[in-house]
C-alpha cells in the first residue's frame, strides 16, 4: 500500500474515532434507580441463592450470610416488573418481566421480546422447561417455546384462543400443561394439554363461566394443581378432576396465586380471600393426608398474600406482598427484606425542599402509599399509619417556606409543617370538594388549588379555589371566566397570574376579574387536555397536553411540538423548567428535553430511564433529575455531559497558515506528521 493512501485512512480511522467519541458523549449521562423491591411475583432456590423477582427488580440474596444483590434496569434488566424467575438446567436465571423475558448467566443479559423473537405477548407470567431442555413461556396472549435456535408460538391451546398463561408444568411424559386466565371474561379459559402434537382443554368445573386459573404445578405423580381465581383448587389425577375448597380441605383462601410441590410431593399453596384477613389468607400445606395452614396470625408467616412458592428439600420459600420473601424449614422462619429503599414504585409527583427547620430533601407523591422522601440518602416515608397524614392517595405536592402541602384525593388539603398535620376539608373549611388535584402557591403565600367532587350546580364538579391563610374563594363556571372545570392543573408565573389546565383548554386569571381563555378552536394550543404547565425565562408559556406541547411566548405565536419532533410521547404528564434554562417533559413514552439550539432529545428505558411511563419530574440538587413512574420507581438521572452548544470565536491564524486546532482529526494527524512518527513504520510494526 501507498504511503499517501495509509495517510488517508488514518486520517479517515482518527476522525471516525473523534466522531464516535463525541456522539457517544451526548449519551454517557448517569443513571441510577430507586425502587421498592418487597412485592414478591416470583422466586426460586439456586444451592445457597434465593432468586426473587419484585415489581421492582431482581433481588438475589446469599442465603446464609443474608447479604444481597439487586439489579434494577440500570444493572441490565430490560424491565423491572418481574412476573417470574425460573433456573434451567445449565443454572442460567431466566427472568419473566412485562417487557419479555430474559437471560442472565451471571454476567451477560440476554433479551428476548415480540420484536426478536415469537414470543406472542412481552408479559411472561410463567416459565418452565421440558424433558428435551426446550425453554417454555406462558405469555398474556398464549405460550411460546424456544429449544435455543427456533421459536415457536402457540396462541390457541385447545380452544383456549385469547388467554394469559398464568402457570405452566411439564410431566414425566414431556406434556406441556397451561393455567389460563381468558382476557375477555366469558371466554374459555380453564387448563390445556399439549402431547408434542395436539392442544387439549380441560374445563374443571363446567359450572363456573371462563374458568380463570391463576397458577399451576405438576407433581412426581403426574397429578396437575391447578390453582383458580375466586374458586380454589384443582387436582387432576390423570382421569377425573377433584375440587379442594374449604368443605374438604384446609384452604382458606379462594385465590390461588401460586403452588409449588416438593421431591416427596408434599404441596404448598398460597391462597387468599378478596380482602385482607389474616383469617382467610394465607400458606397452606397437603402432605397427601394432612392439610396444614400457617397465617400471619398462627404463625411467623410476614404477610397475608402469598404470589411465589418455591418448596424443596424441607424448606419453603415465598414471595409475600410488601413484606419480601420468608422460608420456613418446619421450626423455624427467616426473613429476606430489602432495605433503604422508597417504599412504593407508584409515584405521582415529586419536590424537592426544606420541610420544617432542616429536612431538606426530595420528597414522593404516591398513590397508594402516602409520600416518600430521601433526606441524605436515607429514605423513609409519610403514610396514615406512620403519621398525622389522613390519605395515602396523593396527587400532588407542594414545597415551600418550610411547609409540605399535599393534595390528597380523598381528604382535602394537608399542611405539615415539619412536625404536625393539618388537614382542610369541606368540612372545615371553604373548600368545596375534598378532591384535590394540584396545588400551587403565589409570591404572597396564597394557595391555590384546582378541586374537584363538589356537587354544584347544573353538574358542576370542579373547581379554582384560593386559601390566602384565612379566606376560601373558589371559581367555578357559573361565577368566573373559567374555561372547563374538569381536571384542573394549576401553575402560578412569575407575575402572580394564575394559569389553569383543564380537559377543554386553559385558562389565564390575573386573581381579580379578567379571565382570558386558549383552546384549540381559538388559538393554535395542539390539543385542549392541558395537564401540564411552565413557564420560560423569556416569558413564554409551555402547555403540556395529551397532544403534544404547545409554546406561546410573549408575543402569543404558537410553536407545537409532537413526536415527529422528538418527544417520546404526545401524551404529557408534567413540564418543568430547570436552572438551566431547558424545558423537561415527563411524558407517556419517556422524558425529554428541549435545548434551544439543539431542539429536542428523549430518554427512555433503553437508555437507562425506570420505565417509559412517566409521571412526574423535578430538579434536585447539583443539576440531578428526579423522575418518577407509574409503577416501576424512581429515577436519578445526571445529564451533565450534555453541554448547551456554545459557539467558537475564528482563531487567529497567521497568514499563509492554516489554523488547525491540536484536538482535531487533522491535527492529530500533522502532529504525528511532525513528530516524525512515519506511517510506514506504524503499518511494519
Amino acid at each position: 500500500m501507498k504511503r499517501e493512501s495509509l495517510v488517508l485512512v488514518l486520517f479517515v480511522t482518527i476522525l471516525g474515532i473523534c466522531t464516535l467519541i463525541t456522539v457517544s458523549n451526548l449519551k454517557a449521562q448517569t443513571w441510577t434507580t430507586y425502587t421498592d423491591a418487597s412485592y414478591i411475583s416470583g422466586i426460586v432456590i439456586d444451592g445457597t441463592d434465593l432468586w426473587a423477582g419484585a415489581d421492582g427488580g431482581l433481588v438475589m440474596w446469599d442465603i446464609p450470610s443474608t447479604t444481597y444483590i439487586k439489579y434494577t434496569v440500570s444493572e441490565g434488566l430490560a424491565d423491572q416488573n418481574i412476573k417470574e424467575v425460573f433456573i434451567d438446567a445449565g443454572g442460567d436465571i431466566w427472568i419473566g418481566t412485562t417487557e419479555g423475558v430474559q437471560r442472565f448467566n451471571g454476567s451477560l443479559w440476554t433479551t428476548y421480546n415480540t420484536s426478536n423473537s415469537l414470543l406472542p405477548n412481552n408479559t411472561v407470567y410463567s416459565i418452565t422447561q421440558d424433558l428435551s431442555g426446550t425453554m417454555w413461556f406462558g405469555t398474556g396472549s398464549g405460550c411460546a417455546a424456544f429449544d435455543g435456535v427456533t421459536w415457536t408460538a402457540y396462541t390457541n391451546l385447545g380452544g383456549a384462543t385469547d388467554v394469559a398463561v398464568r402457570g405452566i408444568g411439564v410431566d414425566s411424559l414431556n406434556q406441556i400443561w397451561t393455567a389460563n386466565n381468558p382476557n375477555s371474561y366469558g371466554d374459555p379459559g380453564g387448563v390445556s394439554r399439549f402431547d408434542g402434537s395436539v392442544w387439549t382443554l380441560f374445563d374443571p368445573d363446567p359450572t363456573t363461566i371462563g374458568q380463570y386459573f391463576l397458577s399451576l404445578a405438576v407433581d412426581n405423580s403426574d397429578n396437575v394443581w391447578a390453582g383458580s381465581w375466586t374458586n380454589w383448587v384443582f387436582m387432576y389425577n390423570g382421569s377425573s378432576w377433584t375440587h379442594y375448597d374449604s368443605g374438604n380441605s384446609g384452604l382458606v383462601g379462594t385465590n390461588i396465586e401460586a403452588i409449588s410441590v416438593e421431591s416427596d410431593n408434599t404441596v404448598w399453596i398460597g391462597n387468599h380471600a378478596s380482602s385482607y384477613n389474616a383469617a382467610t389468607n394465607g400458606l397452606t400445606k397437603y402432605n397427601g393426608s394432612t392439610w396444614t395452614t400457617y397465617t400471619t396470625a398462627s404463625s411467623g408467616l410476614p404477610a397475608s398474600y402469598v404470589y411465589a412458592i418455591d418448596a424443596q428439600a424441607g424448606t419453603v420459600y415465598v414471595g409475600t406482598s410488601r413484606h419480601g420473601s420468608a422460608a420456613y424449614n418446619g421450626a423455624a422462619w427467616s426473613y429476606y427484606v430489602t432495605t433503604n429503599e422508597p417504599h412504593t414504585n407508584w409515584i405521582t409527583r415529586i419536590d424537592k425542599g426544606v420541610v420544617g427547620l432542616n429536612d431538606d430533601g426530595i420528597y414522593f407523591g404516591t398513590d397508594y402509599y402516602g409520600i416518600a422522601k430521601i433526606i441524605n440518602g436515607i429514605w423513609s416515608s409519610y403514610t396514615t399509619a406512620n403519621s398525622g397524614l389522613g390519605d395515602n392517595y396523593i396527587n400532588d405536592i407542594h414545597i415551600e417556606n418550610g411547609t409540605l402541602w399535599v393534595a390528597s384525593q380523598f381528604t382535602g388539603l394537608w399542611e405539615f409543617d415539619g412536625t404536625s398535620w393539618s388537614n382542610f376539608n369541606t368540612g372545615n373549611s371553604g373548600l368545596l370538594g375534598d378532591v384535590i388535584l394540584s396545588i400551587d402557591l403565589d409570591s404572597a403565600g396564597t394557595v391555590w388549588l384546582g378541586t374537584s367532587g363538589w356537587s354544584g350546580p347544573m353538574g358542576q364538579d370542579g373547581a379554582l379555589t384560593r386559601y390566602d391563610g384565612s379566606t376560601w374563594t373558589s371559581y367555578y363556571l357559573e361565577n368566573s371566566g373559567l374555561v372547563d372545570d374538569d381536571g384542573l392543573y394549576v401553575k402560578v408565573d412569575s407575575s402572580d397570574i394564575i394559569w389553569i389546565g383543564t380537559e377543554e383548554g386553559v385558562s389565564k386569571f390575573d386573581g381579580g376579574s379578567t379571565w382570558v381563555n386558549y383552546t384549540s378552536s381559538n388559538s393554535n394550543l395542539i390539543e385542549n387536555h392541558v395537564q401540564a404547565i411552565t413557564f420560560d425565562g423569556a416569558g413564554g408559556t409551555w402547555f403540556g397536553t395529551r397532544g403534544g406541547i404547545s409554546h406561546m411566548d410573549s408575543g402569543e405565536v404558537w410553536t407545537n411540538y409532537t413526536t415527529a419532533d422528538g418527544l417520546p410521547s404526545n401524551v404529557i404528564r408534567e413540564l418543568i423548567t430547570a436552572s438551566s434554562g431547558d424545558i423537561w417533559a415527563a411524558s407517556a413514552g419517556g422524558i425529554a428535553v428541549y435545548q434551544q439550539a439543539i431542539g429536542w432529545t428523549a430518554y427512555t428505558q433503553s437508555d437507562g430511564l425506570a420505565d417509559n411511563d412517566v409521571t412526574t419530574i423535578a430538579e434536585g440538587d447539583g443539576g440531578i433529575f428526579w423522575i418518577g413512574t407509574t409503577r416501576s420507581g424512581i429515577s436519578a438521572f445526571d445529564p451533565s455531559p450534555i453541554a448547551t452548544p456554545t459557539v467558537t470565536p475564528e482563531p487567529t491564524s497567521t497568514p499563509g497558515t492554516p489554523d488547525i486546532p491540536s484536538t482535531s482529526p487533522l491535527g492529530i494527524l500533522l502532529i504525528l506528521l511532525i513528530m516524525g512518527i512515519s506511517v510506514t513504520s506504524i503499518r511494519k510494526r
